[in-house]
């Protein structure tokens, strides 16, 4: 089907830490820009360096899935289509199941909305689906909208690039604390 030019699946997981660190540490040369203030930063990253998931297979990722890039259809509740497909690439599917939640607003539902998302990609995919590789990439997708808050020109982009960093640590906190059990 040609998707052998979507991008190179070796050392994937390897390179996107990197990738966002490099995208953080690019805004450094801008004015004003409050990068080296921004907590957690540094243990995001070592926390996701230390536990980057080993192996996943590779499918294919939309790059940008979340509610403003589906259409439902107007006549049942089903999904009509994705749009937007610019970003797609080869990579472990987690990865857009961990942007869709982190994208969802605030105030979208409780942890059982979530849950029930959850439980739909886990039981229509369960070849993908990996709760722990999903925790890595939310965090992931935390550091990545942290350094994307800055070019969207969001109006409090520091608060947004701190609460993004913070729910990552808050992530990796969990993480540990369950590792230990």
């Amino acid at each position: 089907a040609g998707l052998s030019d979507l991008g190179r699946p070796d050392g994937y997981l390897e390179r996107q830490v990197e990738r966002w660190r490099r995208q953080l540490d690019s805004y450094s040369s801008i004015e004003n820009y409050a990068g080296p203030e921004i907590p957690h930063v540094q243990d995001v990253a070592e926390w996701l360096d230390a536990n980057r998931p080993a192996t996943f297979e590779p499918g294919l990722i939309h790059g940008d899935y979340h509610l403003a890039n589906v259409m439902c259809s107007y006549d049942r509740p089903a999904l009509a289509a994705v749009i937007d497909w610019e970003l797609a690439h080869l990579g472990d599917p987690m990865e857009d199941l961990a942007a869709f939640i982190v994208k969802l607003p605030p105030d979208s539902g409780s942890e059982r909305g979530v849950g029930l998302w959850l439980g739909a990609y886990a039981q229509a995919a369960p070849q993908h689906f990996c709760a722990r590789r999903l925790r890595w990439h939310m965090a992931v997708q935390q550091l990545l909208q942290a350094s994307r808050a800055f070019i969207f020109q969001i109006d409090d982009w520091r608060g947004t690039v701190r609460q993004r960093l913070e729910r990552a640590q808050l992530l990796g906190d969990a993480q540990r604390r369950l590792a230990r059990r």
